[in-house]
């Protein structure tokens, strides 16, 4: 036994068009000149200089957004672990962390980009080698001299 369903009459049909003419006028306010969002950085990488180079990135995309809040506007700021490659967020999570990449909190995630962001001091005897070799050897004989010449 089929089951009967009523087939829409027509009469309704003409009546709900004529209530579609008069729809009235509509004021919504229309934003023509939106700005347009910076798109966040993406990191793929494990070295220090790329950590850098995307925390230089996102400190600059986080003021552009700052900037934009500042105008009434609340875009979204994306946070640094939503940033990230999921294979690099995975391998530095299990080997610098020691733990799964969904347990590595954001306040994890932006102090171990701030650790290579925060450059490390040269270690003694690097700026030996980068210094002129004449200069060097002036430096070494004052030296000799001063420890062959007490006071």
């Amino acid at each position: 036994m089929a089951a009967c369903v009523p087939l829409p009459s027509e009469q309704p049909a003409v009546a709900q068009a004529a209530e579609d003419v008069d729809m009235g006028f509509d004021d919504a306010v229309k934003v023509l000149n939106a700005p347009a969002l910076p798109h966040p950085p993406t990191f793929k990488g494990s070295t220090k200089s790329e950590c850098r180079a995307f925390i230089r990135e996102y400190q600059r995309y986080t003021s552009q957004i700052m900037a934009l809040q500042s105008t009434g506007q609340c875009p979204f700021l994306m946070p640094v672990g939503a940033c990230m490659d999921l294979f690099s967020k995975r391998r530095i999570a299990m080997f610098d962390f020691g733990k799964s990449h969904g347990d590595v909190t954001e306040d994890e995630w932006v102090a171990w980009f701030m650790e290579a962001h925060d450059e490390e001091a040269p270690l003694c005897g690097c700026a030996d080698r980068h210094q002129d070799p004449r200069r060097r050897q002036s430096s070494e004989s004052n030296a000799r001299q001063l420890d062959e010449n007490p006071r």
